[in-house]
C-alpha cells in the first residue's frame, strides 16, 4: 500500500511523529513523509491512504506549516469524496 504521511507542525513534534509512523510502516508499505506546506490538495489522490498528523496551538489554531495547505484546499474547492485518510 502507498501511504502518504503528511504533517502540519509549529515546533516539530508532529513531524517527528510522522517520521516515527513511517518507520513503523515502511517494512510492509511504501511510505512518504511530507510537510503539508509542500503538499497540494491534488496530491491526496496519489496515495492509497493519507495519514495526516497535525498539531494545534493556542486555542486549537492551525500550525504555520498547515495554513498554506488549508488555504489551497478552501480556494480550489477540491473534492475529497473517495479520498482515504486518517487524522
Amino acid at each position: 500500500m502507498n501511504i502518504a504521511i503528511l504533517f502540519g507542525t509549529e515546533t516539530g513534534n508532529a513531524e517527528m511523529l510522522a517520521e516515527d509512523i513511517a518507520t513503523e510502516l515502511e517494512a510492509e508499505h511504501e511510505t512518504r513523509v511530507a510537510n503539508l506546506a509542500d503538499t497540494s490538495p491534488e496530491d491526496l489522490a496519489g496515495a492509497d491512504l493519507n495519514v495526516i498528523v497535525c498539531s494545534s496551538y493556542d486555542d486549537g489554531d492551525l500550525p504555520a506549516s498547515a495554513k498554506p495547505f488549508v488555504q489551497k484546499l478552501r480556494a480550489e474547492g477540491t473534492e475529497l469524496a473517495g479520498v482515504p485518510f486518517a487524522i
